[in-house]
């Protein structure tokens, strides 16, 4: 039930309070008999009502009982100048904007609050969720609020931070806050369920620390986020929008662009984390030094379907993804134009390294590296590429793919197309040793280059190669247009 319908408190206050037909309601109000919030709490009962008039309300309130406070004209009018503390109680708050002195509300022994219209803004102080403070097994949730102009300073979560608690938001806006780690939202063992909200212009801000430009989650936190917009967020070292380590991340739909770390992980970084990503959107995200232009991953699984990913841009490895000692798989996905900037940089789109990774019907779309693999880099992971399309990328070596290591590779029903590189103009293969095996399957290579040698495919330092049903056509190289072999 919204709390739009606190309003209609003659046919909803059941709903809310059940068997508490019996409320008082309690009037608030420079022009009334009790002119404070702090009055009208003392004074009430659980299950009562308090409706306050518009005003500004200076003073800190604190509330243990189960009852509903409403601004009657809403936030826009009504103002509270001071910290509101909810210990152990069931309270519902709607219609204010806050500006406090050190928290906009701070809720602990397993409270239970509902949040609507609430603003918390303008405030800079050193200290942890100078909008919301939870704790102690609490649960909050917000629907239309925003939380802006936070600046925490030293502290972690400048708009909300929450230990051993559940948070769950609707149309919720963190705009513009900032702190040394989790700009808008530090999160320790806890559950947050988002649906709709924007997050944007938020600054994880210390350069020692700097983790999560908009979140910082930790401890098994499990994060399930439906539609949120991450856009303009900024982390001085990891994760411009997200840093999680351990737990879970669900992202559906919704959008991270413009996002930047100076590290790792232009939007999302995660450690040891559960990952899925369905139908988002990620563009023009930016690792500035480092690994992963939209997400950095170190161990865990992910999962991504049907997600776009674009414009990425990272240092060293990874211009969409860079993977480290995980099992990834990729679904109906798209990577286009998405780039390494560092000449010794390596996987346009996709960087992988000691991992196990599938990759299905995707498409990879002028992706760039200096180095090797224009399109996807792997290193001593085992891969599999199915039926996708991978055009026009560019590298050094492997224009689309290049693979170097013991594991195995296998291409099957996937089609290359306009790939350039100076050696491997499609797919660069560089085992190791004897025991690593190709298997190249019901695929084509069409109008790729190389400078040098292996226009569709170069195959080096012997291994055992398995080509079947293959269509080599007007591919170009100096040596060996279509397949270049050295001792296989």
């Amino acid at each position: 039930m919204g709390f739009v319908l606190f309003y209609q408190l003659d046919k909803f206050l059941l709903s809310f309070f059940p068997g508490l037909a019996w409320a008082t309601t309690i009037t608030v109000g420079p022009t009334r008999t009790t002119k404070t919030i702090q009055e009208a709490v003392a004074n009430a009962e659980s299950g009562d009502v308090i409706e306050v008039d518009a005003w500004l309300y200076d003073g800190d309130i604190t509330v243990s009982k189960d009852i509903l406070i409403i601004g009657v004209s809403g936030s826009a009018t009504t103002f509270i100048v001071g910290d509101v503390f909810i210990e152990g109680a069931d309270v519902r708050i709607s219609g204010f904007t806050s500006t406090p002195a050190n928290r906009g509300f701070e809720i602990t022994k397993s409270s239970e609050v509902e949040l609507d219209d609430v603003i918390v803004e303008d405030v800079t102080k050193d200290g942890d969720g100078l909008g919301l403070y939870i704790a102690g097994q609490s649960l909050v949730t917000a629907t239309d609020c925003i939380f802006r102009n936070l600046d925490g300073g030293a502290g972690t979560g400048a708009a909300v931070y929450v230990e051993g608690g559940d948070l769950i938001l609707g149309r919720v806006s963190f705009i513009g806050n900032s702190a040394v780690d989790g700009g808008a939202i530090y999160a320790d063992n806890s559950g947050l369920t988002f649906v709709d909200v924007t997050f944007s212009d938020n600054h994880a801000s210390s350069v020692n620390f700097g983790r999560g430009g908009a979140i910082y989650a930790t401890n098994d936190s499990v994060l399930d986020l439906e539609d949120v917009t991450f856009g303009d967020n900024v982390a001085e070292q990891k994760g411009g929008s997200i840093f999680m380590n351990g737990g879970r991340l669900a992202l559906r739909g919704g959008k991270h662009e413009a996002n930047l770390a100076a590290s790792r992980g232009g939007s999302v970084w995660c450690k040891e984390v559960e990952f899925h990503s369905t139908d988002v959107v990620y563009t023009d995200n930016v690792a500035e030094t480092g690994e992963g232009g939209h997400l950095f991953a170190n161990g865990g699984t992910l999962e991504f379907y049907n997600s776009q990913l674009e414009g990425g841009a990272a240092y060293s490895a990874g211009g969409a993804v860079a993977i480290k000692g995980a099992v990834a798989q990729f679904l109906n996905g798209a990577f286009k134009e998405n780039t390494v900037t560092a000449s010794t940089g390596d996987g346009g789109a996709l960087a992988v390294s000691s991992s196990t990774i599938s990759i299905t019907s995707t498409e990879f779309t002028e992706n760039v590296a200096p180095a090797d693999g224009g399109a996807i880099y792997i290193e001593d992971s085992g891969a599999s590429v199915l039926q996708c399309s991978i055009a026009s990328n560019e590298a050094q070596n492997g224009g689309a793919i290049y693979h170097d290591g013991d594991q195995g590779l296998l291409i099957d029903q996937t089609n290359f197309e306009y790939n350039s590189a100076n050696m491997g103009g499609a797919v660069y293969w560089e085992p190791p040793s004897y025991f690593a095996s190709l298997t190249v399957r019901d695929s084509q290579f069409a109008s790729n280059e190389a400078d040098e040698e292996g226009g569709g495919l170069y195959a080096g330092r012997g291994a055992f190669a398995d080509l079947v049903r293959n269509d080599f056509v007007f591919n170009m190289a100096t040596r060996g247009g279509g397949v270049y072999g050295e001792d296989i």
